[in-house]
C-alpha cells in the first residue's frame, strides 16, 4: 500500500490563504475609507 500525498492540496491551500488575505486588506481598507 502507497500513501499517496496530497500534492495538490497544499497548493490550493497557499492559494486560498492569500486571496483571503488580499480579500481582508481590502475589506479593512474599504472600512477605513467610510470610517474617514
Amino acid at each position: 500500500m502507497e500513501i499517496v500525498k496530497p500534492t495538490l492540496y497544499p497548493k490550493t491551500w497557499v492559494q486560498y490563504s492569500q486571496v483571503c488575505k488580499q480579500y481582508i486588506i481590502l475589506s479593512i481598507g474599504i472600512i477605513k475609507v467610510k470610517d474617514l
